[in-house]
């Protein structure tokens, strides 16, 4: 119950801007839960006004709200002090100013805590137009608010956040409730000093926050349970492996051995596998699709036509019941056309996680069909295999995440099938000196007689120290360069690479910021190859049609059109580039397309003597008289004659001396 003592000026005013605050959190609250922001549901308290009529309220009115049962929680303040443990409450704070786009923030968060939600009572909201009271302290309340906010493990980092200039306290962080008149200013000097604070621990948090987020391809010096220094730490990335190596051509034939349970498979997943195209990648409802069931049916009827595992197991049975002495086939079976069959062994891991994890090679043989058949020639572009992995998998910064982050987590419950689990396998390049070695190596650099080269980072001059008095990452980079030398030395090679399979739990819980961003990416770059592929076709055709006069008359209307003294719009300097450079290509074209090609040597030796635009020869009066080919003849003849005269002097020679 909020009481005001009746005939205050501001009687009227607090009531209606309490009703009027609470309205506006339910309608926040309301958009937080239906976000799914946490998995606990958040309720508020609806107040009314009532007028005593006996005892001590009589005559007041006052501010009824129903009884919060058990223990009472503050969680945070309106000028930005949070309690610990109170992270989905601050989530909600900052949800509120994300959602109504830094117009309001829901704070002064207070009420009781259960099992499996929320109730919460007098709220507070700042607004720019300080619309809700007293409590209201205004855009210098959000923007305080907000400054002294850190966001918890539910704050999604795609957020709206107050700019860098904003971030900065206006007026002390306190438990209690503040109203306007109370909040005491900081001094300039006071804000000068929190300003260049709180921009030094941004770009500290933020650089912290991309380093410990992202997988990081290579990590320094450790051992991590090995007995050999790692030099490099990584994760073996995905290859694209040649099976077979050879010239296909779609009018030869080639043998096809087909796996029948992996056709099985596919006719399982057909009707999902549609679905899924049609509603995520083409965004079109099932039931708006005319001839959904004809689709299914007719890639039903090719997998089949391809091969039926249906048909292949009853050929199976068939075939025991040959080797069996007592059963005959029916000479119904023995009309029907049967499959070609082979039998191949193989080799797979049972158990996740890899051969390191507890998984075992196992021997297995299958009955594939064997066709005889033309191939099918497609182009497969990978392109955009990263960006698809991300999005399939939704990895992103601070997805790969432990079992115990997930057991503190409140939206951890099966039914949201917020955990997957990935399988990867872990790449550690190590130096081939032991543990040993190594301690050895260190405990010689540590002898008093050695000195090592230091760099003054003051003065910038390199002196000679000992090895106490070398900063820790110069005593690592010492440590690696005398373990790379002795290693090269005593083992005759540097360092050896082992693998091991891993596997990480993928937080489910997408940031929308960072998948929109990649999604973009990818779908803009299939623009861009689809776009580039269009345009190079239409360029083609105009450079073969188009005429040198015809490409600079289109030139120059265009030129004249989006020059930038004459078009005023932003766009209009860089459509005149793209004129200018498709100009050069055009025209480019034109004259190579006009070049006459040199199909030999006789006839480039002809076309050299001139370099005219047409390509004419020298001579209009010589091409008659001496044809290419006579030409051709003509010169062989030169080339040869000395040595025919030469061998018909040497035989007459030969000839008088007998």
């Amino acid at each position: 119950m909020k009481e005001f003592k009746s005939g205050s000026v501001h009687e009227d005013v607090f009531f209606k801007a309490d009703i009027e605050a609470v309205k506006k959190a339910g309608e926040l609250i309301e958009k937080f839960n239906s976000a799914g922001v946490v998995s606990k549901g958040v309720y508020l308290n609806q107040p009314e006004v009532w007028s005593g009529n006996g005892g001590r309220i009589a005559g007041h009115k006052v501010l009824v709200e129903p009884l919060i049962k058990g223990e009472y929680f503050k969680f945070n303040s309106n000028t930005g002090h949070a309690e610990p443990d109170s992270a989905t409450m601050q989530a909600l704070s900052h949800f509120s100013y994300h959602i109504s786009k830094g117009k309001y923030l829901l704070c002064d968060l207070q009420g009781g805590r259960y099992d499996g939600f929320y109730v919460l009572t007098d709220p507070v909201i700042h607004s720019k137009t300080k619309e809700f009271g007293g409590t209201d302290l205004g855009s210098e309340g959000i923007e305080n608010f907000m400054a002294h906010h850190r966001c918890g493990r539910f704050c999604n980092p795609g957020w709206k956040m107050p700019s860098a200039q904003q971030l900065i306290p206006r007026f002390e962080a306190v438990c209690g409730t503040t109203f306007g008149e109370a909040a005491k200013l900081f001094s300039e000097a006071e804000r000068k000093d929190l300003e260049i604070k709180v921009k030094k621990e941004m770009r500290i948090s933020i650089r912290k926050l991309w380093e410990n987020a992202l997988p990081n391809k290579k990590q320094h010096l450790g051992w991590a349970g090995t007995n050999r220094l790692i030099e490099q730490s990584t994760y073996e990335g995905a290859r694209v492996e040649c099976m077979r190596v050879g010239v296909y051509r779609a009018d030869i034939k080639e043998t096809f051995k087909i796996e029948p349970s992996a056709v099985q498979t596919l006719l399982d997943d057909l009707k999902g596998t549609v679905d899924f195209f049609l509603t995520q990648e083409e965004k079109v409802k099932i039931e708006d699709v005319e001839n959904y069931e004809e689709v299914l049916a007719e890639v039903e009827k090719q997998l089949r036509a391809l091969c039926d595992p249906d048909k292949v197991a009853a050929q199976l049975g068939r075939l025991s019941q040959e080797q069996s002495p007592l059963k005959k086939p029916t000479p119904e079976a023995e009309k029907e056309e049967e499959y070609q069959l082979q039998l191949v062994e193989y080799e797979i891991i049972e158990g996740k996680g890899g051969i390191k994890s507890g998984g075992k090679k196992v021997k297995k043989s299958s009955y594939r069909v064997v066709k005889d058949d033309f191939p099918l020639i497609y182009h497969l572009d990978v392109g955009a295999m990263y960006p698809n992995i991300i999005l399939s998998n939704r990895l992103q910064p601070m997805a790969i995440v432990t079992q115990e982050f997930c057991n503190s987590c409140s939206y951890n419950d099966p039914s949201n099938n917020c955990q997957r689990e990935m399988d990867w396998k872990w790449r550690g390049d190590l130096y081939m000196a032991t543990r040993a070695d190594v301690k050895a190596i260190i405990n010689e650099m540590e002898s008093e007689k050695r000195r090592y080269n230091s760099k003054d980072k003051e003065t910038g001059e390199t002196k000679r120290v000992k090895w106490s008095e070398l900063h820790p990452k110069e005593q690592t980079e010492e440590i690696t360069k005398a373990v790379r030398q002795f290693s090269q030395k005593a083992y005759k090679r540097l360092k050896s690479s082992v693998y091991e399979d891993k596997r990480d739990i993928v937080c489910q819980r997408e940031n929308p910021f960072y998948v929109n961003t990649v999604l973009n990416f990818r779908d803009r770059r299939y623009m861009f190859k689809r776009q580039t592929k269009e345009w190079n076709k239409k360029l083609e055709k105009a450079e073969e049609s188009a005429s040198k006069e015809e490409i600079k008359s289109a030139y120059r209307q265009l030129a004249l059109k989006y020059h930038p003294d004459v078009d005023k719009s932003q766009e209009a300097p860089r459509r005149f580039l793209a004129v200018q450079q498709a100009y050069k290509s055009m025209l480019q074209g034109a004259t190579d397309r006009r070049r006459p090609k040199e199909a030999s040597w006789a006839g480039r030796s002809r076309k050299t003597w001139n370099h005219g635009e047409e390509g004419r020869p020298v001579s209009k009066i010589l091409d008659p008289i001496l044809p290419r080919k006579t030409l051709a003849y003509v010169t062989v003849f030169l080339i040869l004659a000395p040595y025919l005269l030469s061998l018909l002097n040497s035989a007459s020679f030969w000839l008088a001396a007998r």
